[in-house]
């Protein structure tokens, strides 16, 4: 991890000129700031931090993944609120190479002695089947996950939704994820997909 920040006389907030992160074989490049969020005098509005962050060159290359980096530009804004300890994420926007674009938003429960309560809604238009692949979260759905790395090839991806649903403590207890948990949907043209054995790959497919 790399930070290059500058606290702004005057303005109450930090200046964020550069924060690198680099795990595996994925970058992420982002520039913003942080910093308190402005009370409105609403009922039971608790103290909090609000962020703005974006990047115009951050690269994702999952290491089970057989596809190349996927190149994007991104930004995410939220706040983090102070006593219930949640990060949340408003706005996540995301364009990859071509008309490609996933919208979403996200909410970290953070609980002592637990593991993070996480839930995320994303929105895909108009994406490369490759470039889903790497944004795919390793924590959602694990097999098939890997079944669709492993096996699905080419196209685009029409519309597809994705949500994750889960309550602090729940995420590696050893029981499985539920329908409930996470589900979504995806639209895809053009694909190919193998198949076991000798049955032959499955071309220009087109379902959901």
């Amino acid at each position: 991890v790399d930070i290059n920040a500058t606290l702004v006389a005057g303005s109450n907030k930090v200046q964020v000129d550069r924060l690198l992160l680099k795990t595996g074989r994925s970058t992420f490049d982002f520039a913003g700031s942080i910093g308190p969020k402005p009370a409105s005098g609403a009922v039971g509005e608790e103290p909090s931090y609000r962020y703005d962050l974006t990047s115009d060159g951050s690269s994702l290359a999952p290491s089970e993944s057989p596809e190349p980096a996927l190149t994007f530009l991104a930004r995410i804004a939220g706040v983090y609120n102070t006593v219930s300890h949640k990060l949340v994420a408003e706005q996540i926007a995301l364009r990859s190479a071509g008309s490609g674009e996933m919208l979403g938003t996200a909410a970290v429960a953070f609980v002592d002695g637990k593991v993070p309560g996480i839930n995320l809604a994303f929105n895909i238009h108009d994406m490369q089947v490759s470039h889903v692949k790497q944004l795919w979260p390793w924590f959602s759905a694990r097999n098939a996950r890997l079944w669709v790395l492993a096996n699905l090839f080419g196209g685009r991806v029409v519309d597809a939704n994705l949500q994750f649903q889960v309550v602090p403590g729940r995420l590696g207890n050893g029981v499985p994820l539920s329908a409930d948990e996470v589900f979504g949907r995806f639209q895809i043209e053009g694909s190919r997909f193998d198949t076991a054995g000798r049955i032959p790959p499955i071309r220009d497919a087109v379902g959901g």
